[in-house]
């Protein structure tokens, strides 16, 4: 009983040296992983609008490729559930289906506007 009690003190003890300052509330818990969360589905969106942007400064491209990557993108964005970025999400969708027209043959400037649009978004929500 002795023995239980001085583990529960010195874990105790150790705690304070390894714990910041205090102990997060549920709420300052809660925060935290929201925004951590949020700064993950960024960073998919980000890489998504990288490879986007590289689609789109290509002279041509490729149908199946265009639609091959259009797929990947698609899926990756199921993981960006955060309401704050559904525009950004759903401006690069937007980019995907123009690049997906240019390459059937339509012209290549709605891709071309759609990217840069997304771009912005994408940048904002990042700031």
């Amino acid at each position: 009983m002795v023995a239980v009690v001085a583990g529960l003190l010195l874990l105790g003890m150790l705690g304070r040296f390894v714990l910041p300052g205090q102990v997060l509330t549920w709420g300052e818990w809660q925060l935290l992983r929201q925004r951590a969360a949020y700064q993950r589905e960024v960073v998919i969106l980000q890489r998504a609008s990288d490879k986007l942007t590289t689609m789109v400064n290509q002279e041509d491209i490729d149908p199946i490729h265009a639609q091959l990557a259009s797929e990947q993108l698609a899926r990756k964005f199921e993981d960006v559930s955060l309401i704050p970025l559904d525009a950004p999400r759903q401006a690069l969708l937007e980019t995907v289906q123009a690049i997906i027209d240019w390459s059937l043959g339509h012209s290549k400037q709605p891709a071309i506007i759609a990217q840069k649009h997304a771009n912005q978004l994408v940048l904002q929500a990042s700031q």
